[in-house]
């Protein structure tokens, strides 16, 4: 019976004396961010975890789709503040900007959009470093939605030595790059089919370690916070599974 209540102590005191696991409180703050360069207004909602001091503090940088707001992506946003990430989400277009093309060549016609937006993210990501000094600039994540996953392969194609993972989410008109760094992850909805020559072969996908994941009967806006709980559930576990091995 001694013994029993030894042992019982113990186990007590090593759970007792165990550091306690930090519960994330994840803050959502809207920013608007001026390149005066441009003179152009950059919309952002940064999403951080307030318990977290040290941290992972590697940024994410989410592209919202076409015309959509920075506030439409705090499913994956919150989930990845969770892990350990700065997210930072951007609304690329603004009022005043030219509507994007519908018909023609859309490759050639939409960018001038996709180019802008590169430097919007470039604008964010240097924004980022100066708020949070321990970030790496060189492995950052970048994640697209729809017009918003165009821009992020552009910009994969362009930086690709400053870019760790990129990933889209339903994006249809801009290739992804034949390149084995970054990592990229291409998750597709049902609903619609890129246009030619967008994702890459089987053989490709091989070759560069491309990934494509289709998400059956879904929709290309349950891809953001519009989606079905079981989509963005499927969603948040595919980019978590994705990232963790970096």
């Amino acid at each position: 019976m001694k013994q029993k209540m030894i042992s019982y102590l113990v186990v007590t005191l090593l759970v007792a004396c165990s550091p306690a696991k930090k519960t994330p409180v994840i803050s959502a703050q809207p920013f608007d961010l001026l390149d005066s360069f441009r003179n152009r207004i950059i919309p952002i909602m940064l999403y951080t975890d307030n318990a977290d001091t040290a941290g992972n503090h590697q940024l994410v940088v989410i592209s919202s789709g076409y015309m959509g707001q920075n506030t439409e992506y705090s499913f994956l946003a919150n989930h990845l503040a969770k892990e350990g990430y700065k997210v930072a989400v951007i609304r690329h277009e603004l009022p005043t900007d030219e509507p994007i093309a519908r018909e023609g060549n859309l490759y050639e016609l939409r960018m001038p959009n996709w180019e802008r937006g590169v430097k919007n993210v470039q604008f964010v990501v240097a924004e980022m470093k100066k708020r949070f000094p321990s970030i790496d600039v060189n492995k950052l994540i970048l994640v697209g939605h729809s017009n918003g996953g165009d821009i992020s392969m552009l910009f994969s194609k362009l930086y690709p030595q400053s870019v760790a993972a990129a990933i889209t989410l339903d994006h249809r008109r801009m290739p992804v790059p034949k390149i084995d760094k970054p990592r990229i992850l291409s998750i597709r909805a049902d609903q619609f089919e890129a246009d030619p020559g967008v994702l890459p072969s089987p053989e490709d996908q091989k070759q560069f370690g491309i990934k494509v994941v289709l998400l059956k009967n879904t929709r290309h806006d349950d891809l953001c916070d519009l989606g079905n709980a079981v989509a963005k559930q499927k969603v948040d576990s595919i980019v978590t599974s994705f990232l963790s091995k970096q």
